[in-house]
This record gives structure tokens, C-alpha cells and sequence, in this order.
């Protein structure tokens, strides 16, 4: 089943709560003069390769066990970070995807752009964002994924937090 057909056949909300929140945090970025990007089309527009921003080739390590790509929750012009959204109220596969993540970060598999993982509602302060973010500062500290990769309570967010950690 492919990720548009497990979109459309939501049975229990998840996708619909995802967009709901996916539509909180365009507004938020739009909100603060920034350019929020999603799509292809939008990528077109503003002249910024999709591949390589919300689309994201795979090292050979992945192709071989059958990923394609990877797709993130959207990409800032300004800030040239790539948004990767956790949120929602119930427990299950937000936790396992951010650890898969930090496997991800730690394969190079974002590039050079800054990544902000923006947690929401009960995942801000959850214990698996609390494992996650201190297993992504001690990957950090040994050099294991890049100083550019942080963790964002989206309660915190301001245009000045945003600017000051894609620097």
C-alpha cells in the first residue's frame, strides 16, 4: 500500500488529524513572513528543487531494502530547514517513526538543510520526544548527525527561535 492510499484510507483519524495539524504549522510559518512549502507545485514556484527539500532520495542502503524516498512534513525558504511535524494525543506510531528518524539523521539522509522536528499537544512533552531529543543531542555530541538537526516544542515557536536556530 502506498503512502497516498494509506492517506486516503484513514480509518481512525490519523491522517486527518495529521493535516489538521500540518495546516496549524503552515499558517503559524505564513503567519511570520516566512514560505511554507508542501508540494511540488509550490517547490516550482518559488524555483527550489523538491528532491532534496520535502522529497528526499534515499542513500543505496535504503534503495536496497526497497525505500524510494522520504518525504517530510514541508520546507522553510528563509530558514532552508526542512519541517519533520510529531504531534497528536495517542501513543503508537509517532514514537517508532522518530526513532527510525534518528537513524535517518544519522545516514545523512535530510542533506545539509537544517531540520527542525516540531513537536505538538501531548508530544512536547512526552517520554519518547524526551528519549528521542537526548539520544539526537548525544548522536550530536560524538559527531554521529549534525548540529543542525533540533527539536521544537510548537507551543515555544516564535519568528525569533525559528531564525536563531537555522542559523
Amino acid at each position: 500500500m502506498t503512502y497516498e492510499n494509506q492517506t486516503r484510507s484513514d480509518a481512525h483519524g490519523a491522517a486527518r488529524s495529521g493535516q489538521q495539524r500540518e495546516q496549524m504549522l503552515r499558517e503559524f510559518f505564513e503567519d511570520n513572513g516566512f514560505t511554507f512549502m508542501k508540494t511540488k507545485k509550490e517547490c516550482e514556484m518559488y524555483g527550489v528543487a523538491y528532491d532534496g527539500t520535502i522529497r528526499h532520495p534515499v542513500p543505496e542502503e535504503y534503495a536496497e531494502c526497497g525505500f524510494k524516498y522520504f518525504l517530510t512534513d514541508g520546507y522553510v525558504l528563509e530558514l532552508d530547514a526542512v519541517i519533520e511535524l510529531k504531534g497528536g494525543d495517542k501513543s503508537g506510531t509517532t514514537e517508532e517513526k522518530v526513532f527510525f528518524d534518528l537513524e535517518k539523521l544519522r545516514d545523512g539522509c535530510y542533506g545539509s538543510c537544517t531540520v527542525l522536528y516540531i513537536t505538538e499537544g501531548k508530544k512536547e512533552t512526552d517520554k519518547c520526544t524526551k528519549l528521542f531529543t537526548r539520544k539526537l543531542l548525544k548522536s550530536q555530541e560524538r559527531g554521529d548527525i549534525a548540529e543542525n538537526v533540533n527539536v521544537l516544542p510548537y507551543s515555544q515557536l516564535t519568528q525569533e527561535v525559528l531564525v536563531e536556530v537555522a542559523k
